[in-house]
């Protein structure tokens, strides 16, 4: 009921179950999550377009490195990196018929020329380094293109959220020019501070440029998907362009609710199950027996002394008088949940996996018998940290959240994060 509720009013859900050494929590989003401020490592938002120059930026580089063979020791070794890769591009090119270096060989082959001209120089040895790296085709991931093909992007309304309206800005930005809007960002790098502060304007100016032609197609379409003024703040529109590279959408999936007699089914997500199974890594096996811990307590109960009161459910082993029955039991649920799951992807897994596997949810099935449904403090303490480290990404809309199902093996110290 309170899942049901929760995927109407689109409102993020968070299951947490805790028994003994084993805990795991689900993680129900809105069936479109979109996330622009994921904060990537501050590299990657290092964008350099050598291979798309604009005409600032080449024209800079061409100044810098004009009769670079004749200059001095010095004014050589403080060439900034990104304008020896343009030069020793435009080089490579000249002599390749005008061809870009996109495969690894010929990366190579721009390498060898920086080295052979530069020694032993701190900037010549920059640009060779960041050679592999800044000569890739700056397209944009499949993610954000994943973004970019959304119904939501394609199909705007008024009451579409601002999100969608910039995705969109982007995309046509991204469909016009062949690049997505320029973040902006340059890393150090050994050159004189006026050079260095003119090139870091010149990245800047065009960042900016490229976030004003983006803030107007976003007004645009605020006004062809019929609102009388924009409603979205052009800050909005700058972290987006920023972080274009990077942008996130989660589509939420419901949790999955055990039904008392009913076969567990795990649909679209029935063939990546399965090949988790056999996955040595893999933590399917915990899940699995979490979800027949569940199955187990909605269809065993304590008939109640009270003729007016409801019989109480029970956790496996709670009432300690039959434990090794209950872990039989238990067992059993889970051997049927993994055979449901091989006949759902349709297909086979032959021995001795399959025993190993069938062992393996026996060992943990029996580990939380012998819990009888008790929490252990540090690992409940561990798996609330956990959850609230996730609400925090949620409420926030900062970082990745997890999608959708974590599970944190305390036997051996491990944890994984499956989509179920």
């Amino acid at each position: 009921m309170i899942q049901k509720h929760a995927s109407a009013l689109n409102i993020p859900l968070v299951y947490l179950h805790s028994v003994g050494f084993y805990a795991h929590f689900s993680v129900q989003l809105p069936s479109a999550f979109p996330i622009v401020d994921t904060h990537p490592d501050a590299t990657a938002l290092d964008d350099l377009r050598v291979l798309k120059p604009w005409p600032e930026l080449e024209e800079f580089a061409q100044g810098k490195t004009n009769g670079v063979e004749s200059m001095s020791a010095h004014d050589k070794g403080h060439i900034p990196y990104i304008c020896l890769l343009l030069h020793y591009v435009n080089k490579w090119k000249a002599e390749n018929d005008g061809k870009l270096p996109e495969a690894y060989k010929d990366k190579t082959a721009v390498r060898n020329m920086i080295r052979a001209d530069g020694g032993d120089e701190e900037n010549f040895e920059e640009a060779y380094a960041a050679v592999l790296k800044s000569l890739n085709p700056p397209q944009a991931p499949s993610s954000v293109r994943a973004i970019f093909a959304a119904d939501e992007t394609q199909n705007l309304s008024p009451t579409s959220a601002s999100f969608w309206f910039i995705a969109r800005a982007v995309h046509d930005f991204n469909a016009k020019h062949g690049v997505l809007p320029l973040p902006g960002g340059l890393p150090d790098m050994k050159a004189h501070s006026k050079d260095y502060i003119t090139l870091q304007k010149i990245y800047k100016d065009k960042a900016r440029r490229d976030c004003a032609e983006v803030l107007v197609s976003v007004q645009q379409l605020e006004k062809f998907a019929g609102r009388d003024k924009s409603l979205i703040d052009p800050s909005e529109v700058e972290n987006f362009c920023k972080g274009a590279a990077h942008i996130h959408l989660v589509r939420g999936r419901p949790l999955q609710i055990i039904q008392a007699g009913a076969d567990v089914k795990f649909g679209d997500r029935a063939k990546a199950m399965n090949n988790q199974l056999t996955n040595p890594e893999s933590l399917l096996g915990l899940y699995i027996a979490f979800l027949a811990f569940d199955d187990f307590v909605a269809t065993h109960s304590i008939p109640s002394t009270n003729a007016d009161a409801v019989s109480s459910l029970i956790a496996p082993g709670e009432s300690g008088a039959d434990y090794e029955a209950d872990a039989v039991k238990l067992t059993g649920i889970a051997h049927k949940i993994v055979d449901n799951l091989i006949n759902e992807a349709s297909t086979r897994i032959e021995d001795p996996e399959y025993s190993e596997l069938k062992s393996e949810v026996e060992q943990i099935c029996v580990e939380i018998t012998r819990a009888g449904g008790k929490e252990l403090h540090n690992i409940a303490s561990l798996a609330g940290g956990m959850v609230a480290q996730e609400i925090i990404k949620i409420l926030t809309a900062q970082y990745v959240p997890i999608d959708n199902c974590c599970l944190f093996d305390g036997v051996t110290s491990r944890s994984s994060v499956l989509r179920i």
